[in-house]
């Protein structure tokens, strides 16, 4: 289990994950993308980073969605 998971907002950029990827050494590739809330709303691998269309895109236009209801 990981108790303190390294997430992303999806507004943030490919930019922004490789910056603290590259800065921090990360050995690991995936990483869950969270809303303002801190609710899981998607995951970004490595598949998503190499096929997006340049740095800039935001991640939540490539992260794999996932869908869950909330109360």
């Amino acid at each position: 289990m990981i108790d303190r998971p390294i997430c992303f907002s999806p507004t943030q950029r490919i930019s922004d994950l490789q910056e603290r990827v590259e800065r921090e050494g990360f050995s690991f590739s995936s990483f869950p993308i969270v809303d303002d809330e801190g609710r899981f709303v998607g995951l970004i691998t490595r598949d998503e980073v190499d096929f997006a269309e340049g740095k800039n895109v935001q991640l939540g236009s490539v992260m794999k969605k996932v869908c869950f209801l909330y109360e």
